[in-house]
């Protein structure tokens, strides 16, 4: 835990950098926005900067300043933290389970054009579609939807 106020004092700041009108409700003094808090936290530890724990004031201050600058790094597009999440997803993932890979084999059967998917003629398409936009797709004869998705590859 020692040292640790400092990383403290940066997720303050930087979610008051974030949020600056999100409110606490404090249990004597009632409603607060984080801004004022983190405000109040920030000259308190300025003011410890000259008695006898100076360097742990700083560390706070030096907190504080790294929250606000790393969280108007992520507002202007810049994330400082993409390199660990990069390598946590990686650490993550080397113990994930792979998925095997199903290989079938088939018996390759010479293709013989029937008379569904032997070229349609515009006229034919045309009908087709005038048939779908009066009755709906589900109206087309199997031959038909055939002749029309042979004829969308096109």
């Amino acid at each position: 835990m020692v040292g640790a106020s400092g990383a403290i004092f940066a997720i303050m700041v930087g979610a008051a950098t974030l949020l600056p009108d999100y409110t606490f409700f404090l249990l004597l003094l009632g409603p607060v926005r984080i801004k004022y808090i983190a405000a109040v936290m920030i000259f308190i530890s300025y003011l410890g900067t000259v008695g006898g724990n100076s360097g742990g004031n700083l560390a706070h201050l030096g907190g504080a300043l790294m929250g606000f600058i790393y969280v108007k790094q992520l507002q202007a597009g810049v994330n400082w933290g993409g390199w660990i999440t990069a390598v946590l997803d990686w650490c993550k993932n080397l113990f994930k389970p792979r998925a095997n890979v199903k290989v079938s084999y088939r018996k390759s059967v010479p293709k013989q054009k029937t008379s569904a998917q032997s070229k349609a003629s515009q006229e034919e398409i045309d009908a087709i579609l005038d048939k779908i936009s009066d009755r709906g797709y589900e109206s087309l004869s199997k031959d038909e939807k055939e002749k029309l998705f042979n004829a969308s590859k096109k």
